[in-house]
This record gives C-alpha cells, sequence and structure tokens, in this order.
C-alpha cells in the first residue's frame, strides 16, 4: 500500500510539475507579447519624435539662413546700446546711432525685397493684390530717404517736409488698389 501510495504521489507530482510548466510557458508568452507591444509602441513614438524634431529642425534652419546677413548683428548691437539709460556719453551718441539702426534696417529691408522678388521668380510665392494708403506708404519712404539724406549731407530734407505739406488726410481717401 505504501508504495501503491508512492506511486501515486509520484504521478501526481510529475502531472503537477506539467502543470506548473504549461502555466509558467503561457505566462512567459504573455510576457513576450507584452513585451513586444510595448517595443513596437516605443518604435512608433520615436518615429513620431523624430519627425517632429526634423520638422523643427528644418524650420530653424530656414530662419537661420534667412536671418543670415551682415546687418542682423549690427543691429541688434545698435539696440542693446541704445536701450542703456543713464550713460551721459551714450545720450549724445542716440541720435546717431538711431539714424545707423535706421539706415541698416532700410538696407536690410532692401535685401529682402531682393531675396523676396528672388522668390516670386523662382515660383516659390504667389502673389496677392493688396490695399494700401499710398500717402502712408510715401511717408516712410520719405523718412528713410530723409534718413539716409541727412546721413550722406545731401539737401533732401527740404524736399521731405514739401512732400509733408502736399499731404493728405489719413482716412484712406488716397488709398491705391
Amino acid at each position: 500500500l505504501v508504495a501503491k501510495a508512492r506511486r501515486c504521489l509520484s504521478r501526481e507530482s510529475r502531472r503537477s510539475s506539467r502543470v506548473f510548466v504549461a502555466v509558467c510557458a503561457c505566462c512567459i508568452g504573455v510576457a513576450l507579447v507584452a513585451l513586444a507591444t510595448v517595443l513596437v509602441l516605443l518604435v512608433v513614438i520615436l518615429q513620431q519624435t523624430r519627425s517632429k524634431l526634423d520638422a523643427q529642425n528644418q524650420l530653424a534652419k530656414q530662419q537661420a539662413h534667412e536671418m543670415r546677413n551682415k546687418f542682423a548683428p549690427a543691429i541688434m548691437m545698435i539696440d542693446a546700446v541704445l536701450d542703456i539709460e543713464g550713460c551721459n556719453d551714450l545720450d549724445k551718441l542716440k541720435l546717431d546711432l538711431r539714424a545707423a539702426a535706421s539706415l541698416l534696417r532700410e538696407v536690410e529691408q532692401q535685401h529682402q525685397a531682393r531675396l523676396d522678388c528672388y522668390k516670386i521668380m523662382q515660383g516659390k510665392y504667389r502673389i496677392h493684390m493688396e490695399t494700401f494708403d499710398i500717402l502712408t506708404f510715401m511717408r516712410t519712404r520719405l523718412d528713410a530717404e530723409a534718413t539716409i539724406a541727412k546721413a550722406k549731407g545731401s539737401g533732401l530734407g527740404s524736399t521731405v517736409s514739401f512732400m509733408y505739406e502736399l499731404g493728405g488726410d489719413e482716412s484712406g481717401a488716397n488709398a491705391v488698389h
């Protein structure tokens, strides 16, 4: 009877070992599937992040290229100096610094206009019609030219003041389409 009980326990022990191995195999299989799912999710997130970073990198490159001109650092430095308050030596120079900044901005705008024309010729921009006030436009242009003329020591300042006397109203009655 004891031998029979030992054989029975031995058989049951082997069966429970097989069940235990089967349960462990199932758990390992589930864990591998879960691990594979996590890896796939990580790859998808990595690809999305990479595409976002590539788009940001392209935008940064484009902005850096467009800002790459020899006038931008000088304009930023002049603006920084103009922001300094309380220095008597700088206060004497501020009028000249404002004129220099104005001239540099004008040259920068001309450079940007040339770049825009080049892009239009390449078909990268679409042209659309826009309404604007011609007197405001002319005053802005004349102010810029007067600053340039003043810097050169020309007599254009009197011409500019004469143009202002011709004037017009600010209501947009002189708008051009």
